[in-house]
């Protein structure tokens, strides 16, 4: 009994090693713990200690080199770190030198040099093949395997077929074979992976959220499938849980990928989140920066809003003085290349020009100096540039031969165009993009046959779901009438039935719509489960409301197959979204049932969940509740899509005119800030302040802008008018306003400061006063001649005014963040209060003179109670939402008091609004009260 017990303690025990030891396995590096917590000290003694045991992976060399910079292999040897880390460091860093230096030639004969499974705990596999694909991609498909057979797991090589098989066929035929010999089944969760790249494609953004989700089901801590993820949620616009997942990323590695923190201040940004993005960059700086932190910040952020399209925020960070050496140089550059984003160039030619005659060893500022020549007609100087690296470097990457090409083809010089295009696709023999620009050459200086062959060379290796390629084709063939196009097409239809742009061209090939269908027809028999056949028939139904509504019918009837298990999520996300498109489209045409509308908003929401596109969900969904009648919903569909396209003018105009925005002239503001170089843009939000109520004082100012920036533009004429009209509008409001409300309320003393400035303004004409304007505050000042000063202000953000001042007296209005007025306040101890709720509705209007009275609201949102201390005003409607009786609950006499208080409060509101185009008052709802 004792022995056996002996024998059980001695179970328990090495069961309880067992368990700590695999619980060590999973536990994370003291070292990136410390680098995590900020403790640089200890991470570098800890790195190093683990590296001269010999516990060397991906990451620890990754931390090494981000530890040591270029020096890292050097400071190896001398801190008498293991030969075979040394040698796995100077092989990490040989690659990447190589692949950086566009140096394949070498970068090939490198990794055939190497033998035995340790060199690929050091490779990064998804730069190999990036530089490689276009290359060698057999080379390339062999060297991830071989990368499996030493290293038997890992995201990594999932990521890197994915990369490699979408772009050549014979890739995807190898992996193909490799997986029928069961090749990976040593690692099912790997081997599942890779079956579905064979069976999905083509992969979408969706199918490799789903792809990366179900491999970290078993190895959630797969640093290289939570980067696969976090990009392509960033893809979809699912930005909250890309901004997770991305520190999910940091938090597991934070030396492979070194953006990760910044990425997710990206996503945080485009959901407009600023203190977690201030957050999030500043936690990034503080880890990674070696130089002056705060500048970093702000560098770092600039970088962002330019990358998210707010040039206006980007610049205003940039104009703010560096210190830094280092970082001016960089600021300096990123400055260059946000003006050459809105076509201005002189600043980037400077920048890139003093790169070159310094002799820089980036290629890449050869390049953008070659383009900016390039834009600005300049092609003997782009040249100049082009033979000067030529002179500099041995090895180019792709760019470089597309744009000294283009110069010749400037140039006129065809001879030397088609050496560079030979050897182009030379060094680079598997590029789509180079044997596409070489066939064209070709056809264009009638070399059919060569291009004929071209052509079909990229249809052996990428496939024929290219419509340019095929119209190559048709083009070389000289297929000039719609029978021979057919016969062509016919022809490539048999030998790939799947492809959409063989069908598009061939429905092209038809000339009557009738026809067109019948393509279309065929091409569902073809692919029992393809969305492309029905959405083009829906297309092609759109004149035809019972036609189009069949077709719809008959699409919605697939949904069943649609839904299948085995059907890849990518599509079923893209039936949704299809069929929604198609209901939008009917939606056009005629009323639909409510029973209808919600359940194309059930599709939405179920698309959203398949991770389809995020702003596409609330571009569709704003058009259903529209027509459901929820315009609140409807708005805030179109608000959440402005995170979405932030740029997408569209989207402007239609809260406009759809839901009567009482603040286009602010809402117009955000869109003009994010690129003030835009000249449509400023245009469009001068001519807003001038004709929708908005700021004279900012039309005037902008309009001055406008001229500095845009000397050349044919608005021009048109802008000044708009400030000759804005200089108009500050005096011809006076008579009208004179007249009409000179005593009828408790503000009238106030009124007459507006007067005198107006006035002011008016007789400045004539020369009597002097106005001093102050652009960046919106406001000016004017001097009269008997000494007396005025000031008039507006809120720059809201365009409407903010205070007018005569020597000691004002007027004063205060708004909140949706640019209501919230307050107005006047020397002479007048004050009125109002307050909101979150959807604009007023619910509180308080007056130290006054009785406080407060607005209730009902679920159609609709005023139902007035209330003035304990008096209430019930509010009844009928079912069109008008007006139908009000009772109150101390009968006619109560009802009368509260009536009388409305009515005075109302007219206090109206008046500041009746003053001028710049004074926006708030507005009570029509109750029908006298």
């Amino acid at each position: 009994m004792k022995k056996l017990f002996s024998y059980f303690l001695l179970f328990a025990y090495i069961n309880l090693i067992l368990h700590i030891s695999a619980a060590g396995q999973n536990k994370q590096p003291e070292y990136i713990t410390s680098f995590k917590t900020g403790k640089q000290d200890l991470f570098s003694s800890q790195l190093q200690s683990q590296l001269k045991s010999n516990q060397c992976d991906l990451t620890s060399l990754e931390a090494w080199i981000f530890l040591h910079k270029k020096n890292a292999a050097t400071i190896a040897k001398q801190a008498g770190l293991p030969d075979e880390v040394c040698r796995l460091i100077d092989l990490n860093m040989a690659v990447e030198n190589l692949q950086l230096s566009n140096n394949y030639n070498e970068l090939i004969k490198l990794l055939k040099e190497q033998t035995g499974d340790t060199f690929y705990t050091a490779l990064s596999i998804r730069l190999v093949i990036s530089a490689l694909y276009k290359i060698d991609p057999l080379f390339s498909e062999s060297i991830i395997y071989n990368y499996f057979e030493a290293v038997k797991k890992g995201f990594n090589i999932i990521r890197a077929y994915d990369l490699l098989t979408s772009n050549n066929i014979g890739a995807l035929r190898k992996l193909q074979e490799r997986l029928n010999k069961n090749e990976f089944a040593s690692n099912p969760a790997l081997e599942s992976g890779l079956k579905k790249i064979i069976s999905w494609q083509p992969l979408t953004a969706t199918d490799r959220v789903f792809l990366a989700k179900e491999y970290m089901a078993t190895e959630p801590s797969d640093g290289f499938a939570c980067r696969y993820l976090a990009d392509n949620l960033y893809v979809l616009e699912h930005y909250n849980e890309a901004a997770d997942t991305y520190f999910t990323c940091f938090e597991t590695d934070p030396f492979t990928f070194e953006n990760n923190l910044l990425l997710a201040a990206k996503a945080k940004l485009m959901m407009q989140k600023t203190a977690e993005t201030d957050s999030l960059i500043a936690k990034h700086c503080k880890l990674y920066s070696r130089n002056n932190e705060n500048e970093n910040f702000r560098f770092s952020k600039a970088q962002l809003l330019n990358e998210t399209g707010n040039l206006g925020a980007a610049m205003e960070l940039l104009n703010i003085k560096f210190t830094d050496s280092v970082l001016m140089l960089s600021v300096q550059k990123q400055k260059a290349d946000l003006l050459e984003n809105v076509n201005k160039y002189e600043q980037g030619t400077s920048y890139y020009s003093e790169k070159v005659k310094a002799s820089s060893r980036e290629i890449d500022d050869y390049m953008r100096l070659i383009d900016l020549y390039n834009k600005d007609s300049a092609f003997e100087k782009s040249l100049e540039v082009a033979t000067i690296a030529k002179q500099r470097f041995t090895n180019f990457p792709e760019d470089f031969f597309y744009k000294e090409q283009a110069i010749y083809g400037y140039l006129k010089d065809d001879a030397a165009r088609l050496n560079i295009l030979y050897n182009w696709t030379t060094q680079y023999p598997y590029s789509a993009w180079g044997l596409k620009n070489l066939s064209f050459f070709l056809l264009v200086n009638k070399k059919t046959d060569s291009a004929f062959f071209i052509a079909a060379k990229i249809f052996e290796m990428f496939g024929a779901d290219d419509r340019w390629l095929i119209n190559q084709l048709l083009n070389i063939r000289k297929a000039v009438s719609s029978t021979d196009q057919a016969f062509i097409l016919d022809s490539l239809i048999r030998l790939y039935p799947g492809k959409e742009s063989l069908w598009e061209a061939r429905a092209d090939a038809e000339k009557n719509i009738d026809s067109k269908l019948t393509v279309w027809e065929k091409a569902i028999t073809e692919n029992k489960l393809s969305i492309f056949p029905y959405s083009n028939i829906v297309a092609l139904s759109k004149n035809n409301i019972n036609q189009l509504y069949n077709s719809i019918e008959r699409f919605e009837n697939m949904k069943p197959a649609f839904e299948d298990k085995d059907v890849k999520p990518g599509l079923k996300a893209e039936y949704l979204s299809a069929l929604g498109s198609a209901y939008i489209d009917l939606l056009q045409k005629q009323v639909l049932p409510e029973e209808i509308l919600r359940k194309v908003i059930g599709y939405m929401n179920d698309y959203d969940k398949l991770y389809g596109y995020e702003s596409t969900k609330y571009v569709y969904s704003d058009d259903l509740y529209a027509a459901l009648g929820k315009e609140d919903s409807s708005k805030l569909m179109l608000e959440e899509s402005l995170k979405y396209k932030p740029d997408e003018e569209n989207i402007y105009w239609n809260l406009w005119t759809k839901y009567r925005h009482k603040n286009k002239v602010a809402l117009y503001k955000k869109y003009t800030d994010r690129n003030p170089y835009d000249a449509g843009r400023l245009a469009s939000y001068i001519q807003l302040n001038t004709m929708w109520t908005g700021s004279a004082l900012e039309a005037i100012r902008n309009t001055d802008i406008f001229q500095k920036r845009f000397p050349q533009s044919d608005d021009l004429d048109r802008i000044k008018d708009y400030k000759y009209q804005s200089l108009s509008h500050l005096g011809d409001n006076i008579d009208y306003y004179v007249n009409s409300y000179k005593g009828t309320s408790s503000i009238a003393k106030s009124e007459r400061y507006i007067d005198w400035f107006y006035g002011a303004v008016r007789n400045l004409r004539k020369g009597s006063n002097k106005v001093v304007p102050d652009s960046i505050n919106c406001s000016a000042t004017i001097y009269f001649e008997d000494g007396t000063e005025a000031k008039y202000a507006d809120d720059c953000n809201c365009g409407k005014v903010k205070i007018v001042a005569v020597g000691p007296s004002f007027i004063q209005f205060t708004y909140n963040n949706n640019c209501d007025l919230a307050d107005i306040y006047a020397s002479d101890g007048y004050r009125l209060t109002i307050g909101y709720d979150n959807k604009g509705n007023i619910i509180s209007i308080k007056s130290p003179l006054d009785e406080e009275l407060k607005f209730h609201y009902n679920t159609l949102n609709k005023a139902d109670l007035l209330i003035t201390g304990k008096d209430t005003l019930f509010v009844k409607y009928n079912e069109e939402g008008e007006v139908q009786s009000t009772s109150s609950n101390g009968g006619r006499q109560i009802a009368t008091k509260i009536a009388a208080v409305f009515s005075k409060m109302n007219e206090k509101l109206r008046i500041p609004s009746e003053a001028s185009n710049s004074i926006i008052g708030a507005r009570l709802p029509d109750l029908g009260l006298p």
